[in-house]
């Protein structure tokens, strides 16, 4: 959601059902080393992430099935918490390098909201 609140909220402008896995890569990428910064600090092994497949069938199944707007739903909420998307980004990306962990993909992602 992240990487959609900084491009625009493109979900209200096209098919759910067009976008590819492809498109949420990035985002995938940047979930398993925000899990993976999370487990350190707690010092436990972190979980399997959720593929990009399965975003994209999400996002593709879930506008069909809930009765109102996701799309809109989705661009109010994540509008309500953008400055603390940034700052826990921000924290991933800062605690990931001292960590020595990967954090490409959240630097990414953190850049393409501004």
């Amino acid at each position: 959601m992240g990487r959609c609140s900084g491009r625009g909220w493109p979900l209200g402008e096209r098919r759910w059902g067009t976008w590819s896995s492809t498109r949420y890569t990035p985002a995938a990428g940047a979930g398993r080393e925000a899990l993976a910064i999370t487990a350190a600090r707690h010092g436990r092994r972190p979980p399997p992430g959720v593929p990009a497949w399965a975003a994209a069938v999400a996002l593709r199944v879930l506008p069909r099935i809930v009765p109102f707007d996701l799309a809109a739903y989705l661009r109010t909420h994540f509008a309500k918490v953008s400055a603390q998307t940034g700052l826990m980004l921000q924290e991933w990306i800062e605690e990931g390098a001292v960590r020595g962990l990967p954090v490409a993909n959240l630097k990414a992602l953190s850049a393409g909201r501004s």
